[in-house]
């Protein structure tokens, strides 16, 4: 749009127009109700009606209260952090974070963060251990870290945590203790088929911050760095293994002192192990404690999908892109035990088993997934039953008719059948 009319000039007098009064405070001792991307540490995502102000019979009879518009902002990819009141919001493309108080019938900001390029992730809250300073953190998107005081907007500090320069940064980090906890991604799966590029050298990772000063307490990487594989039939080189990007947020498991996060697919061969995987992190170290590897020998560029004979296109693997694509839940059975719960664009819900080295329990398939269907972000758990999303991509013969679209519940405890 601005290539065709010009660069528009973005007026910003709402934000002045809506700034709080000075008696409306942010309420610290109010409770933080969401705290990430998964509510809280287990990736629940389930709020009691105490904790949301409503109760299931309220939502038949709802309507609108009030909506704030952000100019120039076109994708709302971003969740707030909930705090009493107060919804600590960024907003990608408008490159800022608001506070806003919705204490009243007539919401207000508390203050604006504003970054130098566009914003990624969510927001994740938390505290420095010692001062009580509460702050808030989120990515952008040059793979940077961004940590700020929750009462001011202010700037503390900012990390760049990519490896490569098609690392990025898109599951909301975790505060917890001393640590902020960040999962990394990568670009390459929708260059790579380019003959134009080198493919492929990039791989997720995961990484442990030190929440007072963004300093690197430890790294881990999805696999080792890529090598020269074989010539593609150009006098290019293919590269070697890649991929096993980390696009969700993690799951804390503090009785065990582990970290659980999902992988996507390899980018090139080999495809290695911990492609299309749960993996879990030693909190303190981040070494790889245990892995369960869904599916073997994905191999996917998005560009291969129409030209499968471009030169990087995979000759080995299967062309599926079957991704852990919804953030790992610590669930509880009935008798207490855990049970973590992952799932897959394959279209499959896993279950694992956190005090066998994350032996399969049980499976439940919704479809064959694809690319961009199956299981997607967030699932649920709301202390018996956990909510699965599927969705279902039309693809060269349109929808799968053996895969159903929708909000799926099934008992978390026993059995996938429902």
């Amino acid at each position: 749009m601005d290539y065709l009319v010009g660069r528009q000039v973005i007026d910003d007098s709402w934000i002045g127009a809506m700034q709080c009064p000075a008696d409306r405070r942010i309420d610290f001792t109010a409770p933080a109700t969401v705290t990430g991307f998964g509510f809280e540490r287990q990736n629940h995502r389930a709020l009691s009606k105490e904790q949301a102000g409503l109760a299931t019979a309220d939502f038949s009879a709802m309507e609108v209260a009030w909506a704030i518009g952000f100019p120039q902002a076109t994708t709302m990819r971003s969740q707030p952090a909930v705090v009493g009141k107060t919804l600590f919001l960024p907003v990608g493309d408008n490159a800022r974070v608001f506070a806003i108080d919705i204490s009243t019938d007539r919401p207000c900001l508390h203050w604006v963060y504003t970054s130098d390029v566009p914003l990624r992730s969510g927001a994740g809250y938390g505290e420095i251990p010692g001062s009580k300073r509460k702050v808030l953190v989120f990515n952008d998107a040059a793979a940077r870290i961004h940590l700020i005081d929750a009462a001011t907007g202010k700037l503390i500090w900012k990390k760049h945590v990519g490896i490569m320069p098609l690392s990025n940064t898109t599951g909301t980090p975790v505060i917890y203790g001393d640590r902020v906890y960040v999962p990394l991604s990568a670009s390459e799966i929708n260059v790579g088929g380019d003959d134009s590029y080198e493919c492929c050298k990039t791989h997720g990772a995961f990484t442990a911050l030190d929440v007072k000063t963004g300093r690197t307490v430890w790294f881990t990487h999805t696999m080792v760095d890529a090598k020269p594989v074989r010539d593609r039939g150009d006098g290019k080189m293919m590269w070697g293994p890649s991929g096993a990007p980390i696009w969700t947020s993690p799951a804390l498991d503090l009785k065990r002192g582990l970290i659980y996060v999902g992988t996507g697919e390899a980018t090139s061969a080999p495809a290695a192990d911990t492609t299309d995987s749960i993996l879990a992190l030693d909190m303190k170290t981040g070494k790889i404690r245990w892995k369960f590897q869904a599916t073997a020998d994905d191999i996917f560029l998005t560009t291969c999908m129409a030209r499968p004979k471009n030169l990087n296109c995979p000759r080995e693997g299967r062309l599926l892109d079957h991704d852990f694509g919804a953030s790992v839940v610590i669930a509880q059975r009935p008798d207490g035990r855990d049970i973590i719960l992952a799932g897959q664009k394959s279209g499959t819900l896993w279950a694992l088993d956190p005090d066998n080295r994350g032996k399969l329990l049980w499976s439940r398939e919704f479809g064959k997934g694809s690319p961009i269907g199956g299981i997607h972000w967030g699932l649920a758990f709301d202390g018996t039953r956990v909510f699965t999303p599927i969705h279902n991509f039309p693809g060269p013969d349109g929808l799968d008719p053996n895969q159903t679209p929708g909000l799926h519940a099934i008992a978390a405890a026993t059995a996938p059948c429902g």
